[in-house]
């Protein structure tokens, strides 16, 4: 079980990672215009 477990939250985690600085950089942008 946790086999499958782990690789599933580095998906997650590397998803939510992904989102976060997505999100700061669009909102950095916006500021800067």
């Amino acid at each position: 079980m946790t086999k499958v477990i782990w690789p599933l939250w580095g998906v997650v985690y590397a998803l939510a990672s992904v989102v976060t600085f997505v999100a700061l950089v669009r909102y950095e942008w916006k500021k800067r215009r």
